[in-house]
């Protein structure tokens, strides 16, 4: 399942490069995301997390909030990153 998933997310990455931003996020948010929640690999669905935020915000200016909350979500998932948690925070307030 694992193999899968960086598998997925590695094709994700060659569809953003090419600029298929829709089909790159329904495979981020589908098949890579819940593979790695299932598996219980919180580095990596941080890491695909934050891949979809810059998606969202490639994609347009009004998805700002969309993805500082998925930033925000990620960030709380890995204690090792309060501090970038605290400094999003603040830059949204």
């Amino acid at each position: 399942m694992r193999s899968k998933a960086v598998t997925m997310g590695q094709i994700a990455d060659i569809l953003q490069a090419r600029g298929q931003f829709d089909e790159a996020l329904v495979i981020l948010q589908g098949d890579v995301l819940d593979a790695f929640e299932q598996l219980g690999d919180v580095r990596s669905k941080a890491v695909t997390m934050g891949k979809i935020a810059d998606i969202l915000q490639v994609l347009d200016v009004n998805y700002f909030d969309r993805s500082a909350t998925i930033i925000l979500t990620g960030s709380r998932t890995l204690p090792c990153t309060t501090k970038v948690y605290s400094a999003l925070v603040a830059k949204i307030k």
